[in-house]
């Protein structure tokens, strides 16, 4: 059993954690290895103490296992690009590497489109790396293809895609 939660300042550690061992992992021969050598888990703890406040225009949640532990963590707000027809972005969404195929993943992003749909938010955009064989996650949950761009990372130029929601009714229940 699990509980999904809004992250507190003592979850940051962990959080941050989880999301510099994600990388590591899902991201080893997508980007440069240098950028992941590089990250820091000390520089993710100073991001995220700004991100996980309880006034702040982002949602974060948390997956805590029976035992206290984060397992997973999900951010969300606004759409950052302007796009018109999604109004609200999963910015990003990060699991325990040694924890993966529980559910956690489905329960964090649902619960994320409950809490913006609570806020006002009627759709839902996210953008993952076109080589990342976790965007089938996002179709598996009823996502649909909507337009790909190019970030770069390191350097290097890399496709992404984007999935969208265009109403959070069904992913939110």
């Amino acid at each position: 059993m699990m509980l999904i939660r809004p992250a507190t300042q003592a979850d940051v550690p962990a959080i941050a954690s989880i999301h510099v061992d994600s990388w590591r992992a899902t991201y080893h021969g997508m980007v440069p290895d240098a950028v992941l050598d590089e990250l820091s888990y000390a520089e993710h703890e100073d991001r995220w103490q700004l991100r996980v406040q309880e006034d702040a225009a982002s949602i974060t949640l948390v997956a805590e296992g029976d035992d206290g532990a984060i397992l997973g963590f999900v951010i969300g707000g606004k759409e950052r690009t302007g796009d018109p027809i999604y109004d609200a972005e999963l910015y990003a969404i990060y699991l325990d590497p040694t924890r993966l195929r529980h559910g956690m993943g489905t329960q964090l992003t649902r619960g994320l489109a409950r809490a913006l749909h609570a806020r006002g938010f009627h759709s839902l955009l996210v953008w993952v790396l076109a080589a990342n064989p976790a965007r089938h996650f996002y179709v598996a949950l009823g996502a649909q293809y909507v337009r790909e761009a190019t970030i770069t990372i390191g350097g290097v130029e890399l496709p992404e895609y984007a999935y969208g929601w265009p109403t959070l009714d069904t992913l939110a229940a």
